[in-house]
């Protein structure tokens, strides 16, 4: 594993430095294997960056896209994370996009439909996963020391996806297994605060990914992984 750590004094840095770095990585994909697979996260923090990508001479119709998390809620609802990357990292181009929600009686049916659509576009891996952490120390709406997060870090869990719940509405989450997310050529860790940095120094030393589920960034083979925070 290859592990970098970068800090950053300002927001306008720190945001500048993130998407160079991603579209350094896509732009290596689509330049050597003719195309670019890109792992994206939700939330409200990557927003400003993704707005300033859409911008951006990105040979879109080489990209294929998908979310770290999904929160289990119809594409018009402002809690959607699809809506969000619609609206401003792929506002207005044409790419690919696969979605992690699927309107569906059963959530159980969804997620094998969603499942197989993954499988046929990213079973070899992904060139790029961005993150976000939350200040508990969760990535990808894996929550610490939950029975959904505990099983999903089994060596035996080999699904794409699981289901679990979130302790903060809107409750249910669809997350990309561990396995899945650490399958990437890189991965970039984006963080801002004291809080987040300490949090992230205590999961390091604890080394335990059901605790603290951002250490599994710390247990990958084969993956350089870049983790880049700003003082805010």
């Amino acid at each position: 594993m290859s592990l970098k750590f970068t800090t950053y004094n300002t927001d306008v840095e720190w945001e500048g430095a993130i998407v160079d770095a991603c579209l350094q990585s896509i732009t290596e994909a689509v330049e050597k294997r003719g195309k670019a697979k890109v792992c994206l996260c939700g939330g409200s923090t990557p927003v400003p960056i993704y707005n300033r990508l859409n911008k951006l001479d990105i040979n879109w119709k080489k990209c294929t896209f998908t979310l770290t998390d999904e929160r289990w809620v119809n594409l018009t609802c402002s809690d959607s994370n699809e809506r969000m990357v619609k609206a401003s990292l792929l506002a207005n181009v044409t790419t690919n996009f696969i979605s992690l929600y699927l309107e569906s009686d059963c959530i159980g049916d969804a997620l094998s439909r969603i499942s197989q659509k993954l499988e046929q576009h990213f079973s070899d891996g992904f060139d790029l996963v961005l993150l976000g952490m939350g200040d508990d120390g969760h990535i990808a709406s894996l929550f610490p020391n939950t029975e959904e997060t505990k099983t999903a870090l089994s060596n035996d869990f080999n699904s794409i996806l699981l289901s679990n719940q979130s302790p903060v509405n809107p409750r249910q989450r669809i997350s990309l297994s561990p396995k899945t997310l650490v399958n990437s050529r890189e991965i970039i860790l984006i963080i801002k605060g004291k809080k987040k940095r300490e949090m992230l120094q205590l999961a390091k030393r604890t080394n335990d990914p059901c605790h603290y589920p951002v250490s599994l960034l710390f247990n990958t083979d084969n993956v350089s992984v870049r983790i880049m925070w700003c003082d805010d």
